[in-house]
């Protein structure tokens, strides 16, 4: 489409368009056919812009489809490993002689490639510190509070009903 409308606005050949297409879609730009007119050179800059967004995503796709295939062999390769005694000792990140449900998990995904060893280090660091400060389980009497009052309003609400309506209950 490209190449008809530069046909049409420099009236050069069809197979001169398509090559200039092609040629400036792709980034190359020889040079030996170019836009001579204003019209030309101002469609030019546009097809340049989408052309080149179009062939980076045409050119992305196989790349996409053979790293998903990758992915997915890994994925299958780590879910389906035997785990033999080097392993447990590995995935055994306390030295505890058990594996708990988190040391799983993130050896999990960190083979995975999904999480980087580094970043869930400085994730556990924050966590403990806002565990030592108090943080969490201020948040945590915060909300059991506020959940208890919840539950006795809805039984007070509950009822109520009960004393009304004849044992018909009507929840807000």
């Amino acid at each position: 489409l490209g190449g008809a409308i530069f046909c049409w606005i420099e009236g050069s050949t069809f197979v001169d368009g398509i090559y200039w297409a092609t040629i400036t879609a792709i980034t190359v730009g020889y040079g030996d056919v170019v836009a001579k007119s204003d019209g030309g050179m101002v469609f030019s800059c546009f097809f340049m812009l989408f052309g080149a967004t179009i062939m980076a995503n045409v050119i992305g796709l196989p790349t996409e489809v053979f790293m998903g295939r990758m992915n997915r062999d890994k994925i299958d390769q780590v879910l389906n490993a035997k785990i033999d005694r080097a392993l447990f000792e590995e995935m055994d990140e306390d030295g505890s002689g058990d594996i708990s449900k988190d040391e799983f998990l993130l050896y999990m995904l960190e083979n995975l490639g999904l999480v980087e060893r580094e970043k869930l280090r400085l994730l556990n660091t924050r966590f403990l510190e806002l565990e030592e400060a108090g943080v969490l389980e201020k948040y945590k009497n915060d909300v059991t509070a506020e959940n208890k009052k919840k539950d006795e309003a809805k039984k007070a609400r509950e009822l109520e009903a009960e004393q009304n309506g004849g044992g018909v209950k009507f929840v807000v």
